[in-house]
């Protein structure tokens, strides 16, 4: 259920707007142009609806409401649907479920569930199969009645497939199509990659090949490597080891000397610090001594001090015992005394019992009188009050006039300063007026610059995109030319290392040219190289040349035939092969001096083999003698011509490599396709030149690709800086809409201050009014004062009179009075006298008490310490003796000790001794260490040497526990070169490439299962498309006929008779699709086309309930669709729709009284300022109103 709607900058709705919905039926009425349907397209929008069309608009900016005269645009334009998700209708975990939509004038969008952010899609999953997705049949537009009638076949099936709730598998069925083609563009794929693979991996066939025969012999080398140089360092190794054996004997005879050493020196050290210590002791006790005889002396100090103090003692307790006794005769002289001043206290205090009762008797007296005089001030002062009371009433009257004075005086001021201040807002307005023009035409000005520059900012986009492209095309053009380079280059290093191996020329050749290159060949500089090697001949004779030359091409030139000798020599001795040697000195040339006029062009005669091709000119003779007596034909039956002419004479051979030599042999058939020497030049030469051209090509494609770049930066920044004046503009717009905003607000400030001063100067006439009414008022009360006055003034007087009667009276009584107050004084003071002296005498007496107290008590700490002192004394007297006696034993074992000193010097020198000695041996020990690991480390890097050896030069990596392992084989360093040598032979050898073969072997195995998976994905696909789509007919069957059955009946209610049905048709496409078939009451059966607008608004509604029926939604909105119909069809519409209100939500949206009154509650939409606003009543109200 949709319990709200939250509107707010969508469409005529700028303020932010609340619409809550009832249960059963809510109307929204209203004029037109108030902005209902905008209610309704709100509710489309914010489930998802994108085309503009459907929501009346052109473009999606639109919907964001674009300002009115009395407000200013906004940027954003949001709606909020609320929905009652208590009955779990929708799959979320929430009672209420809030869908917000949000879009800015920038064109982003933003969609949230719950305030949670999600897509577009979301929504949509979340609404299928409710009547509120794409194609719903929930929500139904202005216009959309008859829409449903004439669409196309197809969509009113489509509008169908929404209720029977087959959009969803229809999400399913896109779904799975999409990952159908997906599969099927990811088999091209894999087919393609494969393909790629495998030609990869014939490429990399000869490599592998090549790479295994290097892991062969490098296994052999390994081995052999690891067992030579292996022993050798296990020999030094277990040098090592005996060295290491000695220096640990040595080490341990060093730490037993060592521990013999600190053992000495720990008993050395212990007995010196024994000598020490008795060298202390012996100090100590001389001390001791020393103080046992300084100890006595000072005992017997103290004992002749002791004597002395307690015969003083003894006197002072004499003395203090003679004053207690005297204290004690004072203390009965004072208790006498205060017994003498306690009778006397008695007498006095019974005197002045009978003063006190003469002076009550005459106070008496005193107070009647005082009673009636205090009476009389007590009126006295209640009159004085009540004047006092009225003179300050009429001097606050007084102060109030003055107050009204000075307020009739501050209003008359401040109504001219109003008015003063009336007149210059007035005019700050007119002024405000002329800026809000200015702002106008400045912002117009500069919408006008804007829209220049954002159609610049496009062009330039648009020149930019196509530079982007040409850089595009640019770029992948200098890869490709890149990628061509660095194939040539390859190529190019390839051919020249063949060509410097002397690859194609033979076994022997080769032997000769790396012998000469190794410095072993004698005589080496008399060979000046091969006459393949020298020669240059154009692609198109290179056939025909080769074949002329023949086995002569891997000839090798030398300077002369005397140097020979030795290096024939050598190819002996070594085994090397057979060569065949052109010494110039020997040759003469030999090349033709017949006349060839007789052999023309036509016969198919090109020349001579020497006159096509190019050499150096020193080595002339060598090519004469083996190209000099050969003729070049076009094809073979040239050469039989040339040949008879010549009489089989010459050597003839043709272009495509027929040879004819003398004496009529002929010699013809296919060639072997692999290179040969003189192709190998000529590739050379090729890619030597396609180099330099691709080199020129790629600095064209740059400086192209550079001046694109520099216009493409150009533009750029023109575009950036376009930007920033946009950016500029926009903000100096804002600024100005601000500005304007701002100066507009001024304004309705100031009119509304206007209005307010003009109210606050009627307020102040009227305050003037009533101020001069009170100060006559206040005049009136001044005068009754006056009057009150004079009377409290004759009573104050008369009442003053009668207290000075009584005052006289009170006067005499308090003479005698005053008589025997005085001799009252008198006896307290006698009694204050006597009772000074008792408590003189009692503080004597507490004194002396205190004396004898402090008396006894010293007298008893004197004898304590005489006590004290007779305990000291004997304590004395028995240190005294035992110091004696300590002194003599004390004395006795200091001879003793010193004794033990000097037996304890003999031993520690006779241990320094043996420490020095032990001390030489270790140092001796020491030395031999020294020298044994010096050895040591030479054997070490010997045996680093010969590993660095195998590391560098043979790649191999020998661990120590390899080596301990090894036996003794018999191998000799020659055969670890030979070996060498073969493996630097083979050349560079790509050793990952085995791996690399593996790797795409599993790669193409790899993409083999993958192609097995997709095309079992894709059978998988297929099946499940065909299920789904059974299933959806059958489902959209089923609803079918359920629906023709309620579309019948909603028809006949809504009729009142007739029929109505739903059929499948064929549609374009042979598309299924669906028509609606209606026979009207009393009528034949006809077209759609043929009914009259209120027949097809009915029809369109009776679709529309009996889908409600079938599938009902969450809610419904209808706009407007009773609008086609008559008063009669408005009743049958309201009161079937009351029917739909009993079990469904429903937003109506009319003009019609019928359908209001169904409604139970009415929500009025006005249009105010340009803005649509919200009015909501019960309908119970409406209605009692």
């Amino acid at each position: 259920m949709l319990k709200k709607v939250v509107i707010q900058g969508f469409k005529s709705f700028a303020e932010k707007t609340e619409i809550t919905f009832e249960p059963s039926i809510t109307g929204i009425v209203g004029p037109n142009g108030s902005g209902k349907s905008n209610v309704a397209e709100a509710i489309r929008w914010a489930l998802g609806e994108t085309k503009t069309k459907i929501l009346r608009s052109e473009r999606q900016q639109d919907v964001i409401f674009t300002g009115s005269q009395g407000k200013k645009p906004v940027g954003m334009a949001e709606v909020t649907l609320i929905l009652d998700n208590s009955n779990k209708y929708f799959p979320l975990p929430y009672d209420e479920i809030a869908i917000t939509r949000r879009f800015f004038r920038s064109g982003e969008s933003e969609f949230y569930i719950n305030k949670s952010p999600c897509r577009l899609k979301d929504i949509h999953e979340l609404l299928v199969d409710t009547g509120l997705g794409k194609h719903g049949y929930a929500i139904i537009g202005q216009g959309q009645v008859d829409e449903i009638l004439f669409s196309s076949p197809e969509e009113k099936r489509s509008y169908l497939e929404e209720a029977a709730g087959i959009n969803r598998y229809r999400m399913r069925e896109l779904e799975a199509k999409k990952k159908l083609l997906e599969t099927q563009n990811g088999i091209i794929r894999l087919n393609d990659l494969t393909c790629e693979l495998i030609n990869q991996l014939q490429a990399k066939e000869q490599d592998v090949i090549k790479a295994k025969t290097y892991l062969t012999l490098k296994e052999k080398l390994t081995f052999k490597a690891k067992n030579y140089y292996g022993i050798k360092i296990k020999n030094l190794l277990d040098n090592v080891r005996k060295n290491e054996e000695k220096i640990t004997l040595l080490h341990n005879l060093i730490e037993k000397n060592q521990d013999q050493s600190n053992r000495i020196e720990a008993s050395f050290a212990k007995l010196l610090s024994q000598e020490g210590n008795l060298a202390l002791f012996s100090d100590n006790m001389q001390k001791i001594v020393l103080n046992l005889e300084s100890c006595l002396e000072k005992l017997d100090s103290s004992k002749k001090y002791q004597q002395e103090e307690e015969n003083r003692l003894l006197l002072e307790l004499k003395s203090l015992k003679e004053q207690i006794k005297e204290n004690g005769k004072k203390l009965v002289e004072i208790n006498q005394a205060l017994n003498s001043y306690q009778r006397q206290v008695t007498d006095l205090k019974s005197r002045e019992r009978e003063i006190t009762r003469n002076l009550k008797a005459q106070k008496q007296k005193l107070g009647i009188n005082e009673g009636k005089l205090l009476e009389l001030k007590k009126s006295l002062e209640n009159c004085k009050d009540e004047q006092f009371e009225l003179n300050f009433r009429e001097v606050s009257l007084r102060n109030e006039i003055n107050f009204i004075s000075d307020s009739l005086t501050r209003i008359t001021n401040d109504s001219l300063k109003i008015e003063k201040e009336i007149y210059e807002l007035t005019k700050e307005i007119g002024e405000i007026e002329n800026t809000l023009k200015n702002l106008k035409d400045f912002k117009k000005k500069n919408r006008e610059l804007r829209e220049e520059l954002k159609n610049k900012q496009k062009k330039l986009e648009e020149e930019l995109n196509l530079l982007a492209k040409n850089i595009l095309i640019l770029q992948n053009e200098k890869k490709v030319l890149e990628k061509k380079y660095h194939e040539n280059i390859a190529r190019l290093q390839i051919l020249a290392k063949l060509e410097e191996s002397y690859e194609g020329y033979g076994k022997d050749v080769k032997n000769l040219f790396e012998a000469k290159r190794s410095g072993v060949l004698p005589n080496s500089e008399n060979i000046l190289g091969t006459v393949g090697e020298f020669l240059e001949v154009d692609e198109k004779y290179r056939l025909a040349v080769e074949t002329a030359l023949g086995a002569g091409i891997k000839n090798v030139i030398v300077k002369s035939f005397q140097d020979l000798e030795g290096i024939i020599r050598y190819l002996k001795l070594k085994n090397l092969g057979r060569i065949t040697f052109l010494a110039l000195d020997l040759l003469d040339g030999g090349s033709l001096k017949d006349d060839f006029s007789n052999l023309t062009e036509s016969d198919g005669f090109i020349g001579t083999a020497l006159d096509l091709i190019s050499f150096p000119k020193e080595l002339s003779k060598a090519y004469e003698s083996l190209l000099g007596k050969v003729l070049i034909g076009k094809d073979y039956q040239s050469c039989l011509i040339i040949a008879k002419k010549t009489k089989h004479r010459y050597k003839v051979v043709s272009l495509e490599g027929e040879l004819l030599l003398p004496g009529g042999i002929i010699i013809g058939g296919s060639f072997n396709q692999t290179g040969s020497v003189l192709q190998r030049k000529n590739e050379m030469k090729l890619i030597q030149k396609q180099v330099e051209e691709l080199l020129q090509k790629n600095n064209e494609v740059e400086e192209a690709l550079g001046a694109v770049l520099t216009k493409q930066e150009d533009i750029a920044a023109t575009i950036k800086l376009i930007r920033e004046k946009l950016s500029n503009i926009e903000a100096q717009l804002t600024e100005a809409d601000l500005k304007e905003q701002n100066i507009i607000d001024k304004r309705k400030l100031i009119e509304s201050r206007i209005i307010e001063l003009k109210g606050q100067l009627e307020k102040y006439n009227m305050e003037k009014r009533n101020l001069l009414m009170e100060k006559e008022n206040r005049e009136h009360q001044i005068n009754d004062l006056i009057s009150l006055k004079k009377e409290l003034e004759e009573k104050i007087a008369f009442l003053e009179k009668e207290i000075s009667k009584i005052n006289a009276l009170i006067n005499e009584n308090q003479n005698y009075y005053q008589e025997l107050t005085l001799q009252q004084v008198q006896l307290e003071k006698a009694l204050e006298n006597i009772f000074n002296l008792i408590n003189e005498k009692s503080l004597q007496k507490k004194e002396l008490y205190g004396r004898q107290k402090v008396s006894a008590k010293k007298a008893l700490e004197l004898k304590n310490k005489i006590l004290v002192f007779k305990r000291d004394f004997l304590t004395l007297e028995r240190k005294i003796v035992a110091h004696g006696n300590l002194l003599s034993v004390s004395k006795k074992y200091f001879e003793m000790i010193k004794n033990r000193h000097e037996k304890l010097k003999d031993k520690l020198s006779y241990m320094q001794a043996t420490l020095t000695k032990t001390q030489k041996l270790t140092q001796k020990h020491f030395t031999e260490i020294s020298r044994l690991e010096t050895e040591q480390r030479n054997l070490l890097q010997e045996i680093n040497r010969l590993k660095l050896l195998l590391n560098e030069k043979y790649d191999i990596v020998l661990e120590d526990e390899e080596i301990l392992k090894l036996e003794p084989v018999h191998i000799e360093e020659r055969e670890i070169e030979e070996l060498y040598k073969q493996i630097q032979g083979l050349g560079p050898v790509n050793l990952f490439v085995i791996e690399e073969v593996k790797r795409l072997q599993e790669r193409i195995n790899f993409l083999n299962q993958q192609k097995n998976d997709l095309n079992e994905a894709k059978e998988q696909l297929e099946k499940l498309l065909n299920q789904l789509t059974e299933e959806m007919e059958q489902r959209f069957d089923e609803f079918l006929k359920l629906l023709n059955e309620e579309f019948d009946l909603v028809f006949k209610d809504l009729f009142g008779g007739g029929r109505a049905s739903l059929e499948k048709v064929v549609g374009g496409e042979q598309k299924e699709g669906i028509e609606i078939i209606v026979e009207l009451p009393g009528k034949k059966r006809q077209s759609l086309g043929l009914l009259s607008g209120g027949e097809r608004a009915l029809t369109s509604i009776a679709l529309l309930f009996a889908l409600f029926n079938l599938k009902p939604s969450p809610f419904c909105v209808l706009d407007e669709i009773d609008a086609a119909l008559d008063e009669a069809n408005v009743q049958r519409f309201s009161a079937y729709l009351k029917k739909i209100g009993e079990r469904n939500q429903v937003v109506l949206i009319t003009h019609r009284r019928g359908s209001m009154e169904v409604c139970t509650k009415l929500i009025g939409i006005s249009m105010q300022d340009g803005c649509s606003k919200v009015l909501s009543l019960p309908m119970e109200n409406i209605k009692a109103g």
